[in-house]
């Protein structure tokens, strides 16, 4: 058989970012609608952790919303190429996205220092999961973090104020203007 076409690589999906949650976490659509609306899949990027976007009972983590909008300014509407990676007890998932250009997006956002990596360690004498073995992605993303934290980029930026500066400040009244 000939091989998959270089924008779609080989054990991954297709599909069309529909919406961006937080740092790390978007919703991905399907591209076929010829039966109705297309599916849709929430990803949250594999071994990584974004600051946490705030609600009416608590307010966002410094650099939440520039972490969400460097994701949702890159990605929304573009088709990428995802896999699931693993799930979570409450059944959250977790992957791999790829752009069409081949740039990993885990590995962009931690670059660009909008989040930290979060290696789940394996259990006692269990086998390592993919990725996590020496020169795969994690070490990759770690190498990134490290980079990131060095040139004090994005979340790791701590100049006087910046985090302040980075906080928005949502105003939940039912007479907020």
């Amino acid at each position: 058989a000939p091989p998959p076409p270089p924008h779609h690589p080989t054990g991954m999906l297709r599909g069309v970012v529909k919406q961006v949650l937080s740092g790390d976490t978007l919703v991905v659509q399907g591209m076929d609608a010829s039966r109705g609306p297309p599916p849709e899949k929430q990803l949250t990027l594999a071994y990584l952790s974004a600051p946490r976007l705030g609600n009416r009972n608590q307010p966002d983590t410094a650099f939440a919303w520039p972490a969400r909008e460097f994701l949702r300014g890159w990605l929304i509407g573009k088709p990428v190429n995802f896999r699931v990676d693993y799930a979570n007890q409450t059944g959250r998932q977790f992957g791999t996205v790829m752009t069409d250009d081949g740039a990993h997006v885990g590995l962009a956002v931690v670059a660009e220092g909008w989040a930290r990596v979060f290696a789940p360690r394996p259990a006692e004498g269990a086998p390592l999961a993919a990725g996590m073995e020496p020169g795969g992605v994690v070490e990759r993303l770690q190498a990134a973090e490290a980079a990131a934290r060095a040139e004090q980029k994005g979340m790791w930026n701590d100049a006087p104020g910046a985090a302040a500066a980075a906080t928005r400040q949502v105003d939940y009244s039912p007479d907020a203007p």
